[in-house]
């Protein structure tokens, strides 16, 4: 794996996911991927991690629902 290292916290699988989607996407980081995670875990702690791959327009809604986030992240 490349953009992230693995965690005891984090499974292979997870972290290889995260880390591909990062390499298509190398405007995502990980710590945004993270946050949104946990913003959502912490809505409703029985949510549970979508591990399908994602489509086009799901990384593209995930960009516009989060630019502000990654811009902030660019600075």
């Amino acid at each position: 794996m490349g953009a992230i290292k693995k965690s005891a916290n984090i499974s292979n699988d997870i972290a290889q996911m995260v880390d591909n989607f990062i390499k298509v996407n190398p405007g995502v980081s990980f710590t945004l991927i993270v946050n949104q995670a946990l913003k959502e875990w912490l809505k409703n702690p029985s949510v549970e991690l979508n591990r399908t791959p994602a489509t086009n327009e799901d990384v593209d809604q995930f960009l516009r629902d989060n630019s502000e986030l990654m811009d902030d992240l660019a600075k």
